[in-house]
């Protein structure tokens, strides 16, 4: 799961959790764009225009079960060094 929490980071793209924010509930998808991280939480914002210039939330690592590339999305790093070119 780092591996995608480095990719949102460094590249400012939304990925996809699986989570379970409350014990008993279902697990559910979330798109969000991760901040920073620790060995207990996760700061994130999510990924919605309405969202956009809100405070960032935590969600405990402990409730994150996988993570994944957000839809549309392959993680092709190789379009971000070819921009950087002059």
């Amino acid at each position: 799961m780092e591996r995608f929490f480095v990719y949102s980071k460094e590249h400012n793209k939304p990925i996809r959790l699986l989570v379970q924010m409350n014990p008993g509930e279902r697990m559910q998808y979330l798109t969000c764009i991760v901040l920073s991280w620790d060995a207990e939480k996760v700061f994130y914002i999510r990924a919605r225009k309405c969202d956009q210039g809100k405070p960032p939330r935590e969600i405990p690592l402990s409730q994150i079960f996988s993570a994944d590339y957000a839809r549309g999305d392959h993680g092709d790093t190789l379009q971000f060094q070819e921009e950087s070119k002059p």
